[in-house]
């Protein structure tokens, strides 16, 4: 992972059952089998001690997600603003990955701390704290050594979770044609596989969703068909959600390799392949170079219209293509009723649009407030994208990012399609690394 921006994630899960802390050291098979109250075969004896935190999952194991009860608590740290503090703060999430509310006191310690080490507590009811330590380039370390524990209820059961434990280590890999997302503190809050790729219909016959460069993306699936081919590749696989498109957007927004001056804020985003020419979605590269494409889709390594870079870099180094262009993408989201407003007469552009209750506008783009670097008044002149809504009653699916129709833009939004009628752009999957 990147030195500068070094992600932790901590993981409580608490079965009620058992009022125990699970262990989440790794995302292998047997893990789950453990949560699910199965006993040890004869072949996890014997590789007891043994597992390999990489996931390899391409066999797609049948088992669905764990049926015991139980929550999460992630605790994630903000990449610094000050050269030697960082921000924690902690969340609770149902097993079904919903967001809940935890009642009670958080506390945390440093193990054998050393001088000049400090962690204070912000808020001991909303689980926020802030670290100060001496050396910069020793944070992953430092962050090892912390520990916290949470003591209260979550939706009236009493919950006692200590020494948190898993996270996604040094040298962590995911399936075959995913990447590796740092969690955002402001948004998905965790890391999480994703397609490198718009999603691929595999031709051979078995229909499977494809994380590939060759061909050109899987279109004109529901949101609904787009969410069953996902969860079809296995277990913790999902139709990729909005926190977590939000979560891979302010990563890249973040990132000066991303900006066509090589600075945040200078010149605009790479949009992705957004200038009509050609006016249909392209296959990707598997040479992360040829981000560039020919009128007939050649790829290439570099365009008069620098803009129309289609692969983007994240802060752990990982490369994700057509973010921002090639096709729209579905998204698992849902606002039919309390949309937020564009006004049209400005093309949809974010600094004059209004959220909803339902939809703040920050959950479709940053603001200054959550995050330093960002400025309000950004709009597609920086290819930041635009907002696309209809009257509320209809539709309400949410797709993401540009498409080679002329509208690039990787926090660009749609609220136009139905979620059970076919939709005009492709999809991507996400996983879990947790269950």
């Amino acid at each position: 992972m990147h030195a500068q921006k070094k992600i932790l994630i901590r993981v409580i899960q608490i079965a009620f059952l058992t009022f125990a802390v699970l262990p989440l050291a790794s995302c292998n098979r047997n893990l789950f089998d453990k949560i699910k109250g199965k006993g040890s075969s004869s072949e996890d004896q014997k590789n007891a001690g043994t597992s390999d935190p990489t996931i390899q999952d391409n066999d797609r194991p049948s088992e669905e997600l764990p049926s015991v009860p139980g929550y999460y608590f992630i605790c994630l740290d903000k990449a610094p603003e000050e050269a030697n503090k960082v921000q924690i703060a902690c969340k609770s999430y149902s097993s079904e990955r919903k967001e809940v509310v935890a009642v009670g006191l958080w506390t945390g310690v440093i193990e054998k701390p050393q001088p000049n080490e400090e962690l204070k507590t912000l808020d001991s009811k909303t689980g926020t704290f802030q670290l100060t330590y001496p050396d910069p380039t020793q944070l992953a370390r430092v962050l090892d050594r912390v520990q916290i524990s949470f003591v209260g209820t979550v939706n009236e059961q009493k919950v006692e979770a200590s020494n948190y434990v898993g996270r996604a280590p040094e040298g962590f890999a995911c399936a075959t044609g995913y990447v590796l997302v740092p969690g955002d503190v402001d948004y998905a809050h965790a890391d999480f596989c994703v397609m490198k790729y718009e999603a691929k219909k595999d031709w051979a016959g078995s229909n499977r969703a494809l994380s590939t460069p060759e061909e050109a993306p899987w279109v004109s699936l529901s949101q609904v068909d787009a969410r069953l081919r996902c969860e079809a590749e296995g277990m913790g696989y999902h139709l990729i959600k909005n926190e977590e498109w939000m979560s891979i957007g302010v990563n890249v927004a973040s990132k000066a390799a991303n900006w066509t001056g090589n600075a945040i804020g200078t010149g605009r985003l790479f949009a992705g392949h957004s200038d009509q020419n050609p006016s249909y979605s392209c296959p990707a590269s598997s040479d992360d170079h040829l981000g560039y494409v020919e009128t007939d889709c050649t790829a290439r390594a570099s365009d008069a219209k620098i803009e129309q870079q289609r692969a983007h870099t994240l802060s752990n180094g990982a490369i994700i293509w057509d973010i921002a262009g090639n096709e729209e993408e579905s998204v698992d989201y849902i606002n039919r009723d309390d949309k937020p407003k564009a006004v049209l007469s400005d093309g949809g552009q974010y600094p004059t649009a209004t959220g909803s209750k339902t939809t703040p506008l920050v959950q479709l783009v940053p603001n200054k407030a959550l995050k330093s670097y960002w400025v309000d008044t950004w709009d597609d002149k920086q290819s930041i994208g635009t907002l696309y809504t209809d009257v509320n009653g209809v539709g309400g699916a949410l797709t993401r990012g540009g498409s080679s129709q002329g509208r690039g833009g990787l926090f660009t939004a749609s609220f136009n399609s139905e979620p059970d009628k076919p939709a005009s752009g492709g999809f991507r999957c996400a996983r879990l690394l947790i269950p």
